[in-house]
């Protein structure tokens, strides 16, 4: 929810479809939505982002990155569910 004014408006990359669902916890403790802040890294040229549920860094298929502004400096934002895996990732704002 912290960002979702941003990626709220973010598109699948090829697509008009919604990137992304603001992951937050329903009232009966159940989690939806696909999407939230994550730790990334940048290996030899390629992206990695942290899934929590998963506990593992996945490498992020170029495919599924969005060239958007990212509000944060610090993380990336990974889009992911069990069924489709990555649907899209922004990486943190490097400044670049």
């Amino acid at each position: 929810m912290r960002w979702h004014y941003y990626y709220q408006h973010w598109r699948q990359p090829g697509t008009d479809s919604s990137c992304c669902n603001a992951r937050e916890t329903s009232p009966g403790g159940q989690e939806i939505g696909d999407c939230e802040p994550t730790e990334a890294k940048l290996r030899q040229g390629e992206w990695y982002a942290w899934e929590r549920h998963t506990q593992r860094w996945l490498k992020v298929p170029d495919a599924k990155i969005i060239r958007e502004r990212n509000p944060s400096h610090e993380e990336g934002h990974l889009c992911w569910t069990p069924s489709a895996g990555i649907v899209c990732f922004v990486p943190p704002d490097t400044g670049d």
